[in-house]
């Protein structure tokens, strides 16, 4: 009588349980690593690499012609829809970056600066930002290590409890980079490099990126910039994007702006938010980020400003 060669039911299972485990760890090997906090630091500070990079150079116009109206309008409300959303009640943080001195003198600006100055004391007079947790820096301090500084600040610190604040005023440029995102056309801001002896270009999907790292949903970004409404890729759930203007368009100052300032700024910090012009829906002493917006689209003639919206009814700062 022959011994059967085929192998025992016990060794069957064996083999056939080898080869699974075999294909499992060549799947995890084959696939990538998830990024780790200190892979996107890195990876932040090293620049994308563009081309076909435009950078659009905001405007700065005469006194003539540009005078705000002396009663303000008051929009209908199309961003507002008159109902708070969650508020705070945590810690309020805020970047706060304003570019008049570039390298060199060809790209100098004239009202950032004093932009950036508004917005910070309007957050602090007017939504509770301690001044302490404002973090302020103009002209050859807005750089790529500046700004991953701030992030690494507040990471392990921020809770979802808490909001950041994220506002720029400078050029704006765009192009085609190779920063994370599926865009054709990227958008970035424009900033001093770190020897201050040209430019840096942090794009959009590279903000997206390090801002990810934050353990908080709720965040206002607002850019006063040209092509900054290309930044919607910063959009997310909890998140609300303001834009001075279309992805292809300028942006303008003016010292008829309150002495000096970006069109944008004025209407949606300065006259919008300071001054209460835009506490329409409803009128109760408070504005909203969508209010500010509604006011500021109504009476911005030059520009066409976005908003990215993804924060359930209305934002209170």
């Amino acid at each position: 009588m022959m011994r059967s060669r085929r192998p025992s039911l016990l060794l069957r299972i064996l083999i056939v349980l080898l080869v699974l485990v075999s294909q499992v760890w060549l799947v995890s090997a084959a696939a990538p690593k998830a990024a780790t906090s200190a892979d996107l630091h890195a990876a932040f500070l090293r620049p994308a690499a563009a081309t076909d990079v435009t950078i659009g150079y905001k405007v700065t116009l005469d006194a003539k012609g540009t005078t705000p109206k002396g009663k303000p309008t008051k929009p209908a409300a199309t961003a507002a829809t008159g109902e708070l959303g969650t508020l705070c009640d945590g810690t309020k943080y805020a970047l706060v970056m304003g570019i008049n001195d570039y390298p060199g003198t060809s790209s100098d600006l004239s009202f950032c600066v004093a932009d950036a100055e508004s917005v910070r004391t309007v957050l602090v007079d007017h939504y509770g930002f301690a001044s302490g947790n404002v973090t302020f820096l103009k002209d050859r301090q807005v750089t790529r290590q500046a700004i991953d500084d701030y992030v690494q600040s507040l990471e392990g610190k921020v809770t979802s409890a808490d909001e950041v604040v994220f506002f720029y005023s400078g050029h704006g440029s765009k192009g085609r980079a190779d920063d994370g995102d599926s865009l054709k056309t990227d958008q970035a801001i424009v900033v001093c490099n770190s020897t201050y002896t040209g430019f840096d270009f942090v794009w959009d999907g590279e903000l997206k990126s390090i801002f990810s790292i934050l353990d908080t949903t709720r965040v206002l970004f607002a850019f006063d910039s040209c092509y900054a409404g290309g930044m919607t890729v910063l959009g997310a759930p909890g998140r609300e994007v303001v834009m001075a203007c279309t992805s292809t368009a300028l942006s303008y100052e003016s010292s008829a702006y309150g002495g000096g300032h970006g069109a944008f700024t004025w209407y949606y910090f300065c006259q919008g938010m300071d001054a209460g012009y835009a506490d329409i829906k409803p009128d109760d002493d408070q504005v909203t980020a969508e209010e500010a917006f509604d006011y500021a689209k109504a009476n911005l003639g030059s520009q066409t400003p976005v908003l990215n919206d993804k924060f359930t009814n209305d934002l209170l700062p």
